[in-house]
């Protein structure tokens, strides 16, 4: 169930407030700069944020797994500051602004997720610029690698399983 939904006790909000949407891998959800006004939550599949710079150079800022909301949340701001691209073939919910608008009105344990997320995110944020002021690439490489298995991995016999959603390029 959708998380805009599983914890409202009125029920206000509908299932038919939102749409389910499948893209597939190195598909562009949405890319920087465009006009976005939707929410969406990830169901099945990986997708990596990222920025690029001046001279086309790909920084992944992030990669969002099952459960993870991405896109616009505020009803004020329409455009995407960052491109969001499907590393494997993905399932979404898609919420519309005015939705959203109602559920961080009325549904307080959403509003706390989203929260509790971009907490996340943002500590994910810290320890990736620590990484590139204080370890060389060689020892990102092996951080990056021990997070993902602790993120993103499952654990069988002390040893971490990735799915083959990152190419050599993403990693790098």
């Amino acid at each position: 169930m959708p998380v805009i939904w599983s914890s409202s006790p009125s029920h206000q909000f509908q299932e038919s407030d939102t749409y389910d949407l499948s893209i597939k891998r190195d598909e562009f959800l949405y890319m920087a700069s465009e006009h976005q006004t939707k929410a969406f939550e990830i169901v099945k599949g990986y997708v990596k944020l990222s920025l690029y710079s001046n001279d086309g150079r790909e920084t992944i800022v992030s990669i969002l797994k099952p459960g993870d909301m991405l896109g616009n949340f505020d009803p004020s701001q329409s455009y995407a500051f960052e491109n969001a691209q499907a590393l494997s073939k993905t399932e979404l919910k898609v919420y519309e602004s005015l939705i959203l608008k109602r559920a961080i009105r009325h549904n307080p344990s959403f509003v706390m997720k989203l929260l509790a997320d971009r907490q996340r995110r943002i500590y994910q944020l810290q320890r990736q610029i620590s990484s590139f002021a204080f370890l060389d690439v060689a020892e990102r490489i092996q951080y990056f690698l021990l997070f993902l298995g602790k993120e993103y991995g499952k654990i069988q016999d002390g040893t971490a399983f990735l799915d083959n959603f990152l190419t050599h390029h993403d990693i790098s």
